[in-house]
């Protein structure tokens, strides 16, 4: 029992107390305050090289290390133009509990990308949670040997294969790339998708109904090797966009599988205004522009360097204070030579 000479010491030592509760005491002994920290599974996502219009994933984890619960609110991305992007809002992690979010990337232009991505949070880090990330637009276009371009993986999970879209320099032929996703991923041997039943095993190409089956005739089948118009580029075929694609319509294939009239090939035809051949379209005066279209020329209503003017070829006609036919100055007052309409001239 308390005894009444003791009791205003206890009474003060439970006031004491009470105050360092009611006031947030910051000691360690007294109060524990519980925090929560965000850590990411990387610090950098590099996306590497990716054609121009694709749109290439990845996987990142984020895991609540701390001992109460954490809110991710969202992202924010700089700069804001970046093409990157991340799939996912607001989740709420209990202590040890992590998230994935998907990051895409989606290249623009012919250029390297670079990006901040920020994890917007509520827990008690000291420092932003950021994630570097990287990545490089490339041309969709290869101009390569018109033998066919073999498709390959970009990646663990997307498949590029290449079609024939026309000529690009000297016998050569322009591809254009495009994305195939692989469900079960990209065997990276043979550059293609596997099967979704067992990963590690090629997908065959579609099964193509060959018809009634044949009859026993007594003779060997003999295999006639490859063949134009069954849209693929072999043996010696230029190339090869199928029978019904084969017309030899501009920028295509003739009916023979040889590449047709496109621009590079050193004869204007089509649209063309001109054709000096890949190597030689290069914009030069007087030649071809890449596209085909006629460079800077004299007659062409335009003043270059090596000209002294040019009112166009029908202008150019000699006449007093005009243009000559090779875009040299005509007569006029000034000039030292005294014309047939000027009193005199020095």
């Amino acid at each position: 029992m308390i005894g009444s000479k003791n009791l205003p010491r206890v009474l003060a030592g439970f006031l004491m107390l009470a105050g360092l509760f009611s006031e947030g005491c910051d000691c360690g002994e007294v109060l524990i305050r519980q925090r929560a920290l965000l850590l990411p599974s990387v610090e950098e996502i590099n996306f590497g090289e990716v054609p121009i219009g694709f749109d290439v994933t990845r996987v990142f984890s984020a895991t609540n290390e701390g001992e109460r619960k954490l809110v991710i609110n969202g992202f924010a991305l700089r700069p804001e133009d970046a093409p990157f992007g991340v799939e996912g809002g607001t989740v709420s992690l209990g202590l040890n509990q992590n998230q994935d979010f998907i990051v895409h990337f989606r290249p623009t232009a012919i250029e390297v990308y670079e990006a901040d991505l920020e994890i917007l949070h509520e827990g008690d880090n000291t420092e932003p949670v950021l994630i570097r990330l990287k990545g490089i637009g490339i041309d969709d276009k290869v101009c390569t040997g018109c033998g066919g371009k073999d498709p390959e993986c970009l990646d663990g999970n997307v498949q590029v294969v290449y079609q024939h879209i026309g000529g690009c320099e000297e016998d050569q032929c322009l591809y254009q790339a495009t994305q195939v996703d692989c469900a079960c991923g990209c065997d990276e041997l043979l550059g293609v998708c596997a099967l979704c039943e067992d990963a590690g095993v090629p997908e065959p190409p579609a099964a193509v109904d060959a018809g009634p089956e044949p009859f026993d005739a007594g003779m060997p089948v003999i295999d006639a090797g490859s063949s134009c118009g069954d849209g693929q580029i072999e043996g010696t075929e230029e190339c090869d966009e199928g029978a019904a694609g084969n017309t030899g319509d501009y920028g295509g294939c003739n009916a023979d599988c040889t590449l047709a009239d496109f621009c590079g090939d050193g004869s204007p035809n089509g649209p063309e205004a001109c054709d000096l051949g890949a190597e030689n379209n290069t914009g030069d005066y007087g030649g071809c522009n890449s596209d085909c279209t006629l460079a800077s020329y004299c007659g062409d209503g335009m003043q270059d360097s090596s000209e002294e003017c040019d009112l166009g070829t029908t202008s150019n006609t000699g006449a007093y204070d005009g243009c000559n036919a090779n875009c040299t100055l005509a007569g006029f007052c000034g000039d030292g030579n005294q014309d047939s309409n000027e009193a005199c001239d020095e």
